[in-house]
């Protein structure tokens, strides 16, 4: 039978609290929001003529980035690839920045 020196044991330990650490913050801990804000996920109807930069803009705040807004919307409808083609009466996921106390 194999006997674990007391170095072997601590390395085992400090590997599992990295483990533990490395998945607290992987599974979304480090919430990049800003304070007094929660995402809400509103339903939006693709229109003839409408893009993910139309969308993504009509539903921004004025802080945000829009390339970051695009990619939330791509993200929530799992839309892939490079080329992406919407078409009338599509429905898309569209996270919004609401402030907790009610106002966009």
């Amino acid at each position: 039978m194999k006997r674990y020196s007391c170095r072997n044991k601590e390395r085992l330990v400090l590997v599992l609290i990295l483990c533990i650490v490395a998945v607290f913050f992987m599974t979304g801990f480090s919430n990049n929001e800003q304070k007094g804000e929660e995402k809400n996920i509103i339903i939006v109807t693709v229109e003839e003529g409408d893009s993910l930069w139309k969308i993504a803009k009509q539903h921004m705040k004025n802080d945000q980035d829009i390339r970051n807004v695009i990619y939330d919307i791509r993200e929530a409808n799992q839309l892939l690839g490079k080329e992406i083609s919407l078409y009338p009466g599509q429905q898309l996921k569209v996270p919004c920045r609401v402030a907790i106390n009610g106002t966009r």
